[in-house]
């Protein structure tokens, strides 16, 4: 009886882990840009915005230099 009921509360906690998952407050982004081995440029490539550059707003002008933007970095950080 009492494997029975442990089996039960592992499946229970199991199951409220999953859908706490679901509920869209899960990111796998730190274990994926953090990947290593031979598959590690496949995982990276899943993240958006990997290194970060959209979000600081940086881009290259018509000169071909990088230039950083404020109000991009502003927006991530108010999101």
């Amino acid at each position: 009886m009492a494997i029975v009921i442990l089996r039960l509360m592992i499946g229970l906690h199991f199951l409220s882990e999953g859908t706490a998952k679901l509920g869209g407050e899960f990111s796998s982004s730190g274990f994926l840009s953090n990947a290593k081995g031979p598959l590690a440029p496949s995982f990276r490539a899943m993240v958006w915005d990997a290194e970060g550059r959209s979000r600081l707003g940086m881009a290259h002008n018509k000169q071909g230099d990088l230039v950083i933007q404020g109000q991009p970095t502003r927006n991530a950080w108010r999101d």
